[in-house]
């Protein structure tokens, strides 16, 4: 490289250019890189913003404990913020560093209210969703003092701090309050987009699209997917007239669209959106591999499924593998990230393998997916415990398929066991996956002849199902009739079959209901309870 001269304007850039490459490709070589910032911060910081594409990992977590180390102001931390890459997974702990900083030098409750904000984000980019859900609610509360003294200028920080509020409460199961915050955040970015459509239409769109996510979540799936579809349909008319700035925000739109649209039974069209947001990243990835190949992979794990889905079980295996394969790449630069990625797309591409009949191979890319999961719960046991959990489950569920029942039980237990373990902890997250991991070990307990125990298991399943049911109904009731088809079976296996139609025809009643709003979802599972509940009947149940 030469060296550039003095009266070089690029030459900064070029220079931290050359280091963060190498750093890249040669951890051992950060330390001079972050000699060079130390030496002049205000130059050289900026400078790693805009011009990282190799920030993920060592480069990363070493720029951010240069940012906590140096005494820099509101203002400037600001500016970083603004620079901060997003939608992309680069300098995620740099950006952290920078929000928590923010926060320490906040000067007045609007900063911090901003601050929080921004903490709240960066957080759970990280994936520490329970701080980011603490930091996201003390922002909420800053800014509606704020708003209720000026709603003018902090209507849009509340809004904002509402989104995000809605975000972190859905994956704690706290499904209804996430609901609530976003349908406030969607009323306050309706109105500021009716003033300000230029400023407001992309937030407008964005908690359009988390407000579908949230109402599919509570059972309502109709009215999800229109707000879903008006959040893309935005996103389009804003690509039209930036597309450089909005097509990352289209492809995230789209991807949503398509799980919102499977899980409403709408197979067919969810796969023809999932293949345009597969399209969408495959672009930008052209463009900017290291920002947007960790949400192409994302997008191929999720086609892989729907493909499987309408039996194109070639084409699954085909994109499944490639998410797997794009994972274990990301994984090898930045394993603390990619980790539980390349973990859940293992067994994404196992189902696959296991649908084409090559179980084994199946079975062991599902140990692979737990023994990566152990590794993550031995460093973080708060985060990674309830993925090992469902782990752990479909490994028995897989052991069990060819024919190695005493391991699958083993499996199916311990499955049990950390769910009753997680439930203690935190009851509204966790007790539909126990319910769920119940009626499993029921299956297991049956196979090995332990008919009594498997019988009380289904019971016990059934009796969560119920209690949940009693609390969210929308959210809940199919699971409920999923129990008490089995249970009908089950005790119909225990020579019990007044009990079993009873429980039949309960589920018959619960898969009509859910017929009558989302036919699509749902017509296999009211054909196979009614085909139970008539066997019975003519078996002489009644």
């Amino acid at each position: 490289m030469t060296t550039p001269s003095a009266t070089d304007t690029d030459a900064p850039a070029r220079l931290i250019n050359h280091l963060a490459r190498a750093a890249h490709t040669a951890p051992e070589t950060v330390t001079g890189l972050i000699a060079v910032i130390r030496a002049d911060p205000r130059t050289f910081l900026p400078l790693i913003f805009s011009i990282a594409r190799y920030g993920v990992g060592a480069l990363d977590t070493a720029v951010a404990a240069v940012i906590k180390s140096l005494d820099l102001n509101y203002e400037e931390l600001t500016k970083l913020d603004k620079m901060s890459p997003t939608n992309t997974d680069i300098l995620p702990y740099t950006a952290l560093a920078v929000a928590e900083q923010r926060c320490l030098r906040a000067e007045s409750n609007m900063h911090l209210a901003v601050a929080q904000r921004a903490l709240g984000v960066q957080l759970g980019h990280v994936g520490r969703h329970r701080e980011a859900l603490v930091a996201t609610e003390q922002a909420v509360e800053l800014s509606r003092q704020l708003a209720a003294d000026d709603p003018d200028t902090h209507t849009p920080t509340l809004a904002m701090a509402l989104q995000n509020l809605g975000t972190y409460l859905g994956p704690l199961g706290r499904h209804r309050e996430a609901l609530a915050a976003t349908e406030q955040a969607v009323g306050h970015f309706r109105q500021l987009a009716a003033d300000d459509p230029d400023t407001h239409t992309p937030t407008l769109a964005m908690a359009l699209q988390n407000l579908g996510t949230h109402l599919g979540e509570v059972g309502r799936r109709r009215e999800g997917l229109t707000f879903s579809q008006e959040a893309v349909d935005l996103y389009r008319r804003l690509v039209t007239d930036d597309p450089d700035t909005h097509t990352p925000d289209l492809a995230g739109a789209v991807y949503n669209l398509g799980i919102q649209l499977g899980r409403a039974g709408r197979r067919r069209d969810a796969l023809a959106v999932s293949q345009e947001a597969v399209d969408l990243y495959r672009r930008l990835v052209a463009d900017d591999p290291d920002a947007y190949t960790s949400r192409l992979a994302m997008a191929l794990e999720t086609l892989g499924i729907q493909l499987g889905e309408v039996g194109r079980r070639r084409d699954a295996l085909a994109v499944s593998q490639e998410a797997v394969d794009l994972y274990r790449h990301l994984m090898a630069d930045d394993p603390d990230t990619h980790t539980p990625n390349l973990a859940n797309a293992v067994q994404n591409l196992g189902i696959q393998l296991g649908e084409r009949g090559q179980r084994r191979e199946a079975l062991a890319l599902f140990q692979e997916a737990v023994d990566l999961y152990r590794r993550l719960v031995a460093d973080d046991p708060d985060t990674h415990t309830p993925r090992l959990a469902s782990a752990v489950q479909n490994l028995g569920t897989q052991l069990g398929a060819v024919g190695r029942r005493r391991e699958a039980l083993a499996f199916s237990q311990e499955a049990v066991d950390l769910y009753r373990h997680l439930m203690a902890d935190d009851p509204d997250t966790h007790t539909p996956r126990l319910a769920s991991a119940v009626q499993n070990l029921g299956i297991r307990l049956g196979e090995v002849g332990q008919r009594r125990e498997a019988l009380a298991a289904f019971k016990e399943g059934t009796e969560l199902f119920r209690q949940l049911v009693g609390n969210d109904p929308e959210v809940h009731t199919p699971g409920l009739a999923k129990a008490l088809k089995n249970l009908g079976i089950h005790l119909a296996e225990a020579g019990r079959p007044q009990e079993a139609l009873a429980a039949a025809e309960e589920a018959v009643e619960l898969y009509t209901l859910l017929y009558t709003d989302l036919p699509e979802a749902y017509v296999d599972d009211l054909a196979s309870s009614r085909w139970l509940r008539d066997g019975l009947n003519m078996g002489g149940g009644t």
